[in-house]
């Protein structure tokens, strides 16, 4: 009878498949596992947009002198010494990154607004630009370097003028520099870039342009 019985008591615990010891059910029937949490990491990688905004400083100069500005360009606009000038920026940049470990490369493309005066020559209208980056990603943090080609776009002058009032036009150049992003929450970063330019496809075949860049950026990446 007490064989039976003790029998008895054994079987809920096998029927469910818990250990059991002489006594009965084991004190501990379940056994919770850890579960394993991996946080997906932090990525310079796909599309992204944003803005930037800053300072500008130009230095424009005559390479051959005074008597080869042109006759609607005044004599005293640009003198062989160069002229120098200081503006704002305000733009707007998109891109697409691929990241291979560490290494970052990317193209973009941006756009800066600015009202930079040459003296009376005009002023400086906008700059586009369109080109690659590499970098090196740390953490949060990129470090990179861009170069590419760029376009200058100039407006007005206080002397005698073209008919279409662009007494420099426009000018394809380059530019090259350095920057660095870092990596906020929700997919928002922040920056600093510094660019040089230089363009000397103007009207005005003999004036070179060198256009310096200093901007905060905003992006999002998708």
């Amino acid at each position: 009878m007490n064989i039976r019985i003790a029998a008895a008591g054994l079987l809920p615990g096998l029927a469910l498949g818990l250990p059991v010891h002489a006594g009965g059910l084991a004190d501990e029937a379940f056994v919770v596992q850890p579960v394993l949490v991996v946080e997906e990491p932090l990525r310079f990688s796909g599309p992204w947009v944003g803005g930037a905004i800053g300072a500008l400083g130009l230095s424009a100069e005559n390479e051959t002198g005074d008597d080869a500005d042109p006759d609607w360009l005044p004599d005293d606009d640009i003198d062989g010494g160069g002229d120098d000038h200081a503006g704002g920026t305000i733009g707007l940049r998109a891109g697409y990154d691929l990241r291979f470990e560490n290494v970052v490369v990317g193209a973009m493309a941006a756009y800066d607004r600015s009202a930079t005066d040459f003296g009376g020559a005009g002023e400086l209208e906008a700059i586009a630009r369109a080109g690659l980056r590499l970098g090196l990603a740390r953490d949060r943090n990129l470090f990179y370097l861009a170069g590419g080609w760029a376009r200058a776009y100039t407006e007005g002058s206080d002397g005698d003028e073209p008919a279409d009032d662009t007494p420099f036009g426009d000018s394809d150049g380059y530019f090259a520099g350095l920057g660095y992003e870092r990596l906020m929450e929700n997919g928002f970063s922040v920056g600093g870039e510094i660019l040089y330019h230089e363009f000397d496809e103007f009207r005005a075949t003999d004036v070179e342009v060198d256009v310096v860049t200093a901007q905060i950026t905003v992006a999002y990446r998708f």
